[in-house]
């Protein structure tokens, strides 16, 4: 890739491209798959330094938790009716993982959505035409983090575009939904954005996360699987490994 296609690129996803050649950049991707599969790319390694950062974080939380944990070690001894207390609640320890193993065990959805949910934002802003002054307003609102001022705005805006702005609506408006709590709306709005689009791998991601939050198992499993058959999702197969082991399978 030229460094003049990887400036391009940029200045795209970062809304420093002007309106005009934003048009000509938008009309390239429609009929250049190379081109696309480019800007797919970047996009997908911009989710991937956001989770990236966060698993290092929690990584280090988790050093700083071990390196402590060890200083000030004291004996304590213990008397015969204490040991006999451990002793007991030992063996019900033992007894509940024997009777309700962890694959039964319910499981926190909304703690592992959190876990793989990563807002996308890799437009933090965008050089849209006056035509387009709803869809702009509904951006700003959601980097604003005014959810449903950017729900409203993105909905009407979704009414009366078409094409890529369309798409950038409609996934915008879905993480709005999820932003608020409203899960099943937000799968209407990622189900509205088409498969292979710049935004449709994110949002075929979103999707299955969104199932987990609403504990529909076997539909989010199917998401996934769905997900890990599909070499364009590569950037996501090895989450999607983690989710099945860690979902019911009933």
């Amino acid at each position: 890739m030229s460094d003049e296609l990887q400036d391009r690129i940029e200045q795209y996803l970062s809304g420093e491209m002007a309106p005009h050649h934003k048009v000509e950049f938008e009309q390239e991707l429609i009929t250049n798959k190379q081109l696309a599969e480019n800007v797919r790319l970047y996009m997908l390694a911009h989710a991937e330094i956001q989770f990236a950062g966060r698993e290092l974080l929690k990584s280090y939380a988790q050093k700083a938790y071990q390196a402590t944990k060890g200083q000030e070690k004291k004996t304590i001894f213990l008397r015969p009716m204490v040991w006999g207390s451990i002793a007991a609640a030992i063996a019900l320890l033992i007894l509940f993982v024997i009777l309700f193993p962890q694959s039964s065990r319910e499981l926190d959805t909304d703690e592992l959505f959190a876990e793989y949910y990563v807002p996308h934002s890799a437009i933090e802003a965008r050089n849209l035409d006056e035509s387009e002054h709803v869809l702009r307003e509904g951006l700003d609102n959601y980097y604003e983090k005014n959810y449903d001022k950017a729900i409203a705005a993105l909905s009407q805006a979704a009414d009366s575009l078409d094409g890529a702005d369309l798409l950038l609506a409609n996934f915008f408006l879905g993480q709005s939904y999820i932003e608020t709590g409203k899960t099943e709306a937000a799968l209407l709005s990622f189900a509205k954005v088409s498969e292979g689009s710049l935004y449709g791998y994110v949002s075929r991601w979103n999707i299955a996360l969104a199932y987990v939050r609403l504990n529909k198992m076997k539909e989010a499993r199917e998401q996934l699987k769905t997900i890990r058959s599909n070499p364009n999702y590569q950037f996501y197969h090895r989450k999607a490994d983690e989710l099945l082991e860690i979902l019911p399978t009933e």
